[in-house]
């Protein structure tokens, strides 16, 4: 299997003016294959979204990155804003934590969505909602036309969520970036979540990055599970290495914190 993105001691520091700053990422070295689903574990504050969020280019102004961080290749480290709206939908996609926050309440999601398309150059409407109703339908919804006719204050946050990964999709990008998707769900619209992300694996070949702090949905998304504390990748395996024979004593707290974990791949 060959890399679509590589970082090489990865080290990104926030500039805090206080000296050294704050280190968010130290010396991290890993790895995603094509057609691969990678979960970066970690409690708050271990820089899992930190490295996320630099693999699309969206650090604040005070962070310092040394080190190499590559897409297909391509050095990402340093690129104008011009060479990042490149790849930002069309190659790269992101999906927030909170998609609610990202659309604007006061537009409709089907006026929003050609906006976005039309920003990526596609500006035939009839056929982006076409394609935008069609990736709904996969995602689970009955009525897509309704959906794209509402406001986002009228969707519930499961309902906005597979909104954002059908948009996510629409341009067919090569790499999902999805920074705590399921975090603020119910459990029930988790594992729904969690099922159609995964699923864009299955049918499209999509490489995906899923960063979470739950091992239990870690567990059921990922090939291979990297674990990270205070900025530092301390464990990294495959799915079964790391749920069934866990190696450091951070990644054994972690799975401790999923009290029934095999009901919840279950239920996932």
């Amino acid at each position: 299997m060959t890399n679509i993105l590589e970082a090489e001691h990865l080290n990104i520091t926030y500039e805090t003016g206080e000296g050294e700053g704050q280190r968010a990422v130290i010396d991290l070295c890993l790895s995603l294959g094509h057609g691969e689903i990678l979960t970066v574990v970690g409690g708050s504050g271990s820089g899992k979204s930190t490295f996320l969020h630099s693999a699309i280019g969206l650090l604040s102004d005070s962070a310092h990155i040394v080190g190499s961080l590559k897409y297909e290749g391509r050095d990402l480290i340093g690129l104008t804003e011009e060479k990042w709206n490149g790849l930002r939908g069309v190659e790269i996609a992101l999906i927030f934590q909170n998609t609610g926050l990202s659309l604007n309440p006061n537009r409709r999601i089907k006026k929003q969505v050609l906006e976005y398309a039309e920003a990526h150059g596609m500006r035939e409407a009839t056929q982006v909602v076409k394609d935008m109703e069609a990736l709904m339908r996969g995602v689970g919804f009955v009525d897509p036309q309704r959906v794209l006719n509402a406001y986002p204050f009228q969707l519930s946050g499961g309902m906005l969520q597979r909104v954002a990964i059908a948009m996510a999709m629409l341009l067919r990008p090569k790499l999902i970036l999805a920074d705590e998707p399921t975090s603020a769900l119910d459990v029930t619209v988790q594992a729904q979540v969690a099922a159609q992300i995964k699923r864009l694996r299955d049918e499209y070949g999509t490489s995906i990055i899923f960063v979470t702090h739950n091992m239990g949905v870690a567990s059921y998304m990922a090939d291979r599970i990297a674990v990270m504390e205070r900025g530092r990748l301390i464990e990294l395996g495959t799915r079964d290495q790391i749920i069934r024979h866990p190696q450091a004593g951070y990644t054994k707290l972690l799975l401790a914190a999923v009290p029934e974990l095999e009901e919840t791949e279950g239920m996932l």
